[in-house]
């Protein structure tokens, strides 16, 4: 996995770390150092927790396994809004560690994908949210305006690794549609499918597209590059299970963006011709009329810009894991 996982016996002790932990939370290296890098304090039961010394990954899910606790530093935690998300997964799967693991990986099967928000009514999910997020009516956060001034940098975030990133929104996109999912999920979302696209490309040139699919009053983003790939692996049309496939370092966080509902099925499609051109796109939700949008409290350009640094900061060490590569 490329997301750090590491384990602490009941006295502090370091008992086990994965590769990505050695990479990623160096300040993780000494059994006398472990209890002090954990805030508020080290848990006594499966709770979020906060990792001290100012590296990537800053928010794990401590999972209690008898004495022991294994922290899980998904990448998704690492959003300003990840405490919630590693709340809402102890509710869903449990505060055991081999309960929560084994659910997991039951939901990581073709069979199992879903939605777990589906199981929640409207009101249910925004009182789980209320202390968190804020709703409102507004024709100034679209996904229009949010991503124009990513787009616009792009290029010159990964030009430092060699790749030649063209981005851009179609002229026809509508500006004034809402957005209708978190920034924090629209940045890791995009950060994903970028991951994607540039891990597979053979020439380190990529486009992007944003652009309107007028039929559904929606927008689509389209991810396209060349590639050595001769043929796409076979999942009965599950595309979620594809990119897991193509993806296995990051299959776990996947399934996460499919539980929380971001990423479904029938809103991805990848596509790969004979001649090596391969393309990922993702239908963007879009409400009905009212213009609802769903943002942090914050301000917006702050939020939105301290979101593009963990997406950049993590894509930079997942492009330059060679392992990943492999």
């Amino acid at each position: 996995m490329m997301f750090p996982v590491f384990a602490v016996s009941e006295n502090g002790v370091l008992i086990y770390k994965n590769l990505a932990c050695a990479k990623y939370l160096p300040q993780i290296y000494k059994s006398r150092t472990v209890k002090t890098k954990i805030s508020p304090k080290f848990p006594k039961v499966s709770e979020p927790v906060h990792i001290l010394g100012g590296s990537a990954y800053s928010v794990a899910l401590a999972l209690r396994d008898g004495e022991n606790v294994v922290f899980l530093c998904l990448e998704r935690f690492q959003y300003e809004d990840g405490v919630l998300i590693a709340q809402r997964l102890l509710q869903l799967f449990g505060k055991d560690l081999l309960g929560f693991l084994s659910r997991f990986r039951k939901q990581m099967s073709a069979e199992k994908y879903h939605s777990f928000c589906s199981d929640f009514s409207d009101e249910e999910f925004l009182a789980l949210v209320n202390d968190e997020f804020r709703c409102w009516k507004s024709q100034e956060t679209s996904l229009v305006s949010v991503l124009s001034p990513v787009f616009e940098r792009l290029d010159e975030f990964f030009a430092p690794l060699g790749y030649d990133i063209s981005a851009k929104i179609e002229d026809t996109a509508a500006e004034y549609l809402p957005l209708r999912i978190s920034i924090s999920d629209l940045f890791f979302l995009l950060g994903k499918l970028i991951y994607f696209i540039m891990k597979f490309s053979d020439t380190h040139q990529v486009e992007i597209a944003l652009f309107p699919e007028f039929a559904y009053s929606r927008q689509d983003l389209r991810l396209m590059t060349k590639t050595k790939l001769k043929e796409l692996p076979q999942t009965e049309g599950n595309n979620v299970l594809l990119l897991a496939k193509l993806m296995p370092e990051c299959a776990a966080e996947l399934e996460l963006l499919n539980q929380t509902g971001l990423l479904k099925n029938d809103d991805l499609s990848i596509y790969l011709d004979s001649i090596g051109a391969m393309s990922v796109t993702y239908k963007f939700p879009y409400p009905e009329p009212v213009f609802t949008s769903f943002q942090s409290v914050g301000s917006g350009d702050s939020i939105i810009w301290e979101n593009v640094e963990i997406m950049i900061q993590s894509l930079w060490s997942k492009l330059r894991d060679t392992d990943a590569f492999c």
